[in-house]
């Protein structure tokens, strides 16, 4: 039996519209990430490989969550970059 380290959390991500560039090569969705136990949407962003300066809108577990919020072991994680439109 393989415990898993407290130290650590697995988020599973799905990236929608430009965002989707930041999938690794061949990965499939929703995409497991490992992070540390007190890490945050940043933290998420940054892990990813997206720019601070860009607008993410962060969707964990059905509801909006702030980039400042913190993620716990097996959040689904939503990203969505600003929509426009009339």
């Amino acid at each position: 039996m393989v415990l898993s380290d407290p130290r650590e959390i697995v988020i599973h991500v799905r990236l929608f519209a430009d965002l989707r560039r930041f999938l690794p090569d061949g990965s499939e969705e929703p995409v497991p990430y490992h992070l540390p136990a007190d890490s945050t949407g940043a933290d998420l962003l940054a892990a990813i490989g997206i720019p601070e300066a860009g607008e993410v809108t962060i969707g964990r577990n059905g509801e909006i969550a702030a980039h400042e919020d913190a993620l716990h072991d097996g959040d689904e994680v939503l990203l969505f970059s600003p929509m426009e439109g009339g």
